[in-house]
């Protein structure tokens, strides 16, 4: 009788042991590799069955001095800096964060503030001269989020001048940030090639936003702590595969040794002084 007692209350046990280990799951830190690469796990959230495989931030000269290598011993596997805004804005702290998170081994990306009413092409030329990207470095991306008073058509027009601008110049496809009202009542079909970056700080995002069928980044707060960053900042989180992860990393012009695509490089380009008058962003 106690033996069969034992084995009920077993069985009873075990839905919540595998529920706790369900859960464990989804929260814990993704694992880095030797360079600061994120190790790809499946990570499943039983809830909607999507897959959260790396956390991140992205920064501006709002979150100041960081302790990168604090920020990496917190989890955070990839970071994206804010370089450029408009047609002549440079972020005053990119040149200090830029070189910094690569140095502390974190996957790092940088972005572009869109303004729909600037020249499109100008902005561009002005992403692509302040930001150097090196082999192993996340795809550019465009912060699309203001219509600054212009039509559907003017918004999308111009976007795809800098999208295509940039992946001419750099090689690879720029990934998109928006968020899902932005996306859903100002931009038109035709940019799916990009990978989505959405910012929700209500709920997970739905698989499909506008003519998106999934999103690949999410950007669930803008109040976010970590350590090594005094401000608040925002968090996100990729969902994907290792496959396109990478077809999200910049290549080496020529053919590289195994070595080549995961070591940070030596050569560090000169950045150009910051200007003034930072925007809100």
């Amino acid at each position: 009788m106690p033996h069969r007692f034992l084995i009920r209350l077993s069985f009873l046990a075990l839905p919540l042991l595998l529920l706790a280990c369900q859960r464990e799951k989804v929260t814990r830190p993704a694992e880095v590799d030797a360079e600061g690469r994120p190790v790809i796990r499946t990570l499943v959230d039983t809830s909607k069955n999507m897959r959260l495989l790396a956390d991140g931030v992205d920064v501006s000269h709002h979150q100041g001095d960081i302790d990168w290598v604090k920020v990496r011993a917190a989890g955070k596997v990839f970071a994206f800096a804010k370089a450029t805004e408009g047609i002549d804005y440079i972020d005053p702290m990119f040149a200090t964060h830029w070189p910094a998170i690569r140095e502390a081994k974190i996957s790092r990306g940088a972005y572009h503030f869109f303004r729909p009413e600037d020249d499109p092409i100008a902005q561009a030329k002005l992403f692509i001269e302040n930001v150097e990207l090196e082999p192993g470095d996340l795809a550019p991306v465009l912060d699309v989020e203001l219509a600054d008073g212009q039509s559907i058509e003017t918004i999308d027009a111009g976007v795809r001048v800098w999208i295509d601008t940039i992946k001419a110049h750099y090689g690879v496809q720029p990934i998109l940030y928006s968020n899902k009202n932005f996306v859903e009542r100002e931009m038109a079909s035709g940019f799916e090639d990009s990978p989505l970056w959405i910012a929700d700080f209500n709920e997970m995002p739905p698989e499909s936003i506008g003519t998106w069928s999934k999103w690949t980044f999410w950007q669930s707060t803008e109040k976010g702590e970590v350590d090594g960053i005094e401000a608040l900042v925002d968090l996100s989180k990729f969902r994907g595969s290792a496959q396109e992860w990478s077809a999200m990393i910049v290549r080496p012009k020529a053919p590289p040794s195994s070595t080549e695509l995961t070591s940070p490089l030596e050569h560090r380009p000169d950045q150009p002084a910051a200007q003034e008058q930072p925007a809100d962003q």
